[in-house]
């Protein structure tokens, strides 16, 4: 690879006139190929895995209830003389046979959900990242859910295995199973409902964070107003000189424009989140000049091209008719490129020089808004557009301004197109909403956040079901306690206040040590976020005050049950 290196480090001092700034750098193809998908699928796969635990701690926290409601089995077993190792083979028996149950039932899901998952994928997905193509389960997939099921499989069976620990033979046989004095009952089972808790917050807060992010992506300033505009790619032939072409799009023009609903059209080669790279070197003419100049995109758009796409324009003036037939280069730039050639300065009538337009001077007749040539989640760059008349493009992008805006009439925008040059050769037109919503940027920041989202509510979902059993455990275990208090005349919401406590003391250690997880993990979701910072208070309050809300409705059916138990009936039966 070094031997790859050298010479194109060395450029500048062999071309010093057309490389004096340049320089190059190998990457690994791969990284290429993936370009920005892999930091997404990173976050995915690991907020995927949260959910996991989340999921895992649920059944072991239920495998817990269930065996320590058999305790009184277990401990006449164990006066009988049955074997502890026996007795605890069989929690590993039920531990190692749920897991294989979920490892084979989420294999089979998995294989079946990758096609359907596979065809929502836009086509211009497929172009950018082509990887996405090959999807499908395989060996390094099936090893993680045996190492997930492996776990599982351990953590079911050891968890269980605390209840038979746990307590005096004598002390089950009594109670029945249920201590009401035991300490077990809030150790093991709350901390794995906080650790639900925590995972809960800290999904929830990457929820929020990127779901503002795709917010902040999908009001983007474009400089162009999306809204009605078509836009479809023409391929003129090679073949054709500069008056030829300059022709043909005339007549394609014309042929557009008298289609019913057809406000405005125009041709450019670029754009609007196209992803442009024609880059040339431009400098300002009489300005001291090292042979290195600022790189701008350049650009081309046609007479009517800005009024078209509504371009706002900042000083002078966009391109007219009597620019196609002058024999005076002219140029409109935008404004970061003006900010950038001359600060402080009016560029409306100074000159620019491209080293790729054989150095001729292109005086600057108007400055416009930045148009977001690149994408959506790039910073501005310098662009500059020629005039299209004055050095036609063989391919560029037919845009226009269609107020009915339906399938029929993007046909009929084909079809004109053939008719007035059957020659060229022309892409299917779509909608520049449309286009937007389909670029790679997009469709990563919304899977992100919609996936993302999707965990979050999952995890809420199993979290709510965790404070439920185990408060609806405590509220069982406690029910002597609540009887008495009934009894001597404790008013009904402090036993609902009594339950909530209990809720509520859970869900404030999660929240706690998920925001402090959160906090820690800010700067891993730093590359996925956009205009958003990772400690976004309005995301990480909303996450709080979500685990909030679910601990407060998972403790509102066990309080109730325990604000009904009947005094005479729970002693009578104690």
């Amino acid at each position: 690879m070094l031997e790859f290196r050298a010479p194109a480090l060395d450029g500048d001092a062999i071309f010093p006139s057309t490389n004096g700034d340049r320089g190059a750098s190998v990457l690994p193809l791969a990284d290429l190929i993936r370009g920005d998908f892999r930091p997404t699928m990173i976050a995915l796969s690991i907020g995927a895995t949260l959910l996991l635990l989340i999921a895992i701690f649920n059944v072991a926290g239920l495998l817990l209830v269930k065996a320590r409601r058999k305790r009184r089995d277990m401990a006449i077993r164990d006066a009988l003389g049955a074997s502890p190792n026996r007795q605890l083979l069989q929690f590993a028996t039920e531990g190692v046979l749920v897991s294989i149950t979920s490892v084979v039932l989420s294999s089979l899901l998995t294989a079946a959900v990758i096609p359907v998952l596979r065809s929502l994928i836009p086509s211009r997905m497929e172009e950018t990242l082509p990887t996405i193509l090959t999807l499908h389960l395989s060996w390094p997939e099936i090893a993680f859910f045996s190492t997930a099921g492996a776990f599982s499989a351990l953590l079911f069976a050891i968890i269980p295995m605390t209840a038979f620990f746990a307590g005096s033979r004598m002390q089950a046989l009594h109670d029945g199973g249920l201590s009401s004095t035991g300490t077990d009952r809030r150790t093991l089972g709350s901390r794995l409902i906080i650790g639900e808790l925590a995972i809960t917050v800290l999904l929830l807060v990457s929820a929020g964070l990127l779901a503002k992010s795709y917010n902040k992506l999908q009001h983007v300033d474009l400089g162009v107003l999306p809204k009605d505009l078509a836009v479809m790619q023409i391929e003129i032939p090679d073949q054709l000189t500069g008056l030829q072409r300059v022709a043909t799009t005339d007549r394609i023009l014309g042929s557009v424009l008298a289609l019913p609903g057809i406000k405005a059209a125009g041709l450019s080669y670029g754009i609007a989140t196209g992803g442009s790279d024609n880059y040339c070197h431009f400098h300002v003419p009489g300005r001291f000049y090292t042979g290195q100049g600022e790189e701008s995109n350049l650009l081309s758009a046609s007479t009517g091209y800005f009024e078209t796409v509504q371009a706002t324009l900042i000083k002078g003036r966009f391109f007219t008719g009597a620019d196609r037939t002058s024999n005076r280069p002219v140029v409109v730039i935008n404004e970061t490129m003006a900010r950038h050639f001359f600060p402080g300065e009016e560029p409306i009538g100074k000159n620019v020089v491209c080293e790729w337009l054989s150095n001729r001077p292109l005086e600057v007749i108007g400055v416009i808004h930045d148009i977001q040539e690149q994408a959506l989640d790039s910073e501005p760059r310098n662009a500059a557009y020629t005039s299209f008349e004055q050095g036609p493009d063989s391919v560029v992008f037919l845009t226009v301004r269609d107020k009915l805006a339906d399938e029929s009439n993007l046909k009929a925008l084909q079809l004109a197109v053939v008719r007035a040059a059957p020659g060229v050769v022309v892409d299917q037109p779509e909608m520049m909403q449309q286009r937007i919503e389909q670029t790679p940027e997009s469709y990563l920041h919304r899977a992100a956040a919609w996936l993302t989202s999707s965990f979050a509510a999952i995890a809420a979902l199993l979290a709510f079901v965790g404070i439920y059993g185990t408060v609806s455990y405590s509220v069982a275990l406690r029910t002597r306690e609540i009887a008495v208090r009934l009894a001597v005349g404790a008013p009904i919401h402090s036993i609902y206040q009594m339950i909530f406590i209990e809720g509520l003391r859970l869900a404030g250690w999660g929240a706690a040590l998920g925001l402090l997880a959160s906090l820690l993990a800010a700067s891993s979701l730093r590359s996925l976020l956009f205009e958003v910072k990772p400690w976004d208070v309005f995301a990480h309050l909303s996450a709080l005050l979500g685990a909030g809300f679910v601990a407060l409705l998972a403790c509102l059916v066990p309080g109730r049950n325990a604000a009904r138990v009947s005094p005479i009936e729970a002693l009578k039966s104690d």
